[in-house]
């Protein structure tokens, strides 16, 4: 199962599908990207994505990847909430690092409970990859 949080377009729901997840639940606080979402799912005949009208705070159950391509200052003030949905042994992707505050976002992110599996970078950007212990 995956979950893919700050959804937007959907493309990275619609993306995990292609590589496997048997069920993907994406949510986004804003209705319009929801609404580009359940479009872009529908047009690539999408199945196992379904598109949530929830903040990450009312979503319940966890996952076995849970991916955040959000930027920094975001991604700080839901850790709790995205740390929460990750399965015991499951992965949590999070992604929208600037590379110049990256120092930064790791002092104020606290992963506890997880440890990084990989660290990559494309330009001014940073992705982590991180396992739930």
């Amino acid at each position: 199962t995956a979950c893919d949080v700050g959804t937007g377009t959907g493309i990275l729901a619609i993306q995990a599908g292609l590589l496997g997840f048997r069920h993907i639940d994406a949510n986004d606080i804003d209705p319009e990207a929801r609404r580009v979402s359940r479009e872009n799912v529908e047009l690539n005949k999408s199945n196992l994505v379904t598109i949530v009208d929830a903040d990450v705070s009312a979503l319940v159950g966890t996952y076995d990847c849970v991916i955040a391509n959000i930027i920094d200052g975001v991604l700080v003030k839901i850790q709790k909430d995205l740390q929460r949905i990750v399965k015991p042994g499951g992965y949590l992707i999070l992604t929208g690092i600037l590379a110049e505050r990256e120092n930064l976002f790791r002092e104020e992110f606290s992963p506890i409970g997880f440890s990084e599996i990989e660290r990559r970078s494309l330009g001014e950007w940073v992705g982590l990859l991180w396992q739930k212990t």
